[in-house]
């Protein structure tokens, strides 16, 4: 079908998109090592988390032994979550192509979109992802460390040309 007004025949997939929606370019094959920062920084917020909760009931903790239950419950359940964070962290490598981000990895396997804005600080980009056939959402948290000098650039690059806001 020809677009009018253009010579170029327009892809199935552009015109099937929401008018809202352009299609993302393709982004090259993004290696993710397991990152050191990431486990010291998820060990940082969990002991943090312990020393707030100690915080608030250190007063009444020796008067009253279900506080102290408490306590150690509290702490063990941050345990578990710390252990599942580690073991849940990914590391492999994805690409994009046609607006689907392709993961392929430890126990991550599959197509993804995009589920919400994408954080981009200087030491961390956090991508909230969405699988597409089971509609499980993650967090693709990548630092520095994790990805090599030049992913690191091209992916920066990538997300700053695609995801720049219209002025």
């Amino acid at each position: 079908m020809l677009t009018p007004g253009f010579k170029k025949i327009a892809d199935s997939e552009v015109q099937n998109a929401p008018s809202g929606i352009k299609p993302l370019p393709l982004l090259a094959v993004v290696s993710v090592a397991r990152s050191s920062n990431l486990i010291h920084f998820y060990r940082l917020f969990y002991c943090c988390f312990s020393v707030c909760v100690l915080a608030v009931i250190l007063p009444q903790l020796f008067h009253n032994l279900w506080l102290l239950i408490i306590f150690a419950l509290v702490v063990y359940v941050g345990f578990k979550f710390y252990r599942l964070q580690l073991t849940e962290m990914f590391s492999g490598e994805f690409w994009v192509e046609q607006g689907i981000w392709q993961l392929r990895g430890n126990r991550v396997i599959g197509s993804y979109i995009l589920a919400g804005a994408v954080c981009c600080w200087p030491f961390m980009v956090l991508l909230p992802l969405r699988h597409q056939q089971t509609g499980k959402f993650m967090f693709l948290a990548l630092t520095r460390d994790s990805l090599s000098p030049a992913d690191n650039a091209r992916l920066r690059t990538w997300l700053r040309v695609c995801f720049r806001p219209k002025t």
